[in-house]
């Protein structure tokens, strides 16, 4: 089911990293980074996911036309991660990670087609920002 969602969006897994992490979606992890920026790319609402259990399955992944769009150097590698409520995918992300694939990559992560939060919200991060933080605020 994972591998067969990834693929749809043509996305090609090299390695399955297995279940990552599993966490309680709040609110203040949604005004806080990463989880504003991993969970922004979404480019939904994800009020009906607060207080839920969240699984993350992570997989090193390969698609050609992202090397040149992300800016993919030698050694970088993709890596999806899969969000997942009740059993079911409801999104996921991707992140820029080197080699070394237990290092915490960096940066803000993209959506799994390589859109960034500008991208999808059409607007600056830090208006973005704003107005997602007085969403999901306390």
């Amino acid at each position: 089911m994972y591998e067969k969602y990834l693929s749809e969006r043509d996305l090609t897994v090299v390695k399955k990293m297995g279940e990552e992490k599993q966490y309680v979606l709040t609110r203040e992890k949604l005004t806080q980074l990463p989880y504003m920026a991993l969970w922004g790319v979404q480019n939904k609402d994800v009020t009906p996911y607060i207080n839920k259990d969240i699984i993350s399955k992570s997989y090193l992944v390969e698609n050609k036309n992202l090397i040149s769009k992300l800016d993919l150097r030698k050694n970088d590698k993709l890596k999806a991660t899969l969000l997942v409520v009740d059993e079911q995918i409801i999104g996921g992300y991707l992140l820029i990670t080197n080699t070394n694939v237990d290092e915490i990559p960096a940066g803000l992560g993209y959506s799994l087609t390589g859109g960034t939060i500008e991208e999808l919200s059409k607007e600056s991060f830090q208006t973005w920002q704003s107005e997602w933080v007085s969403k999901y605020k306390d």
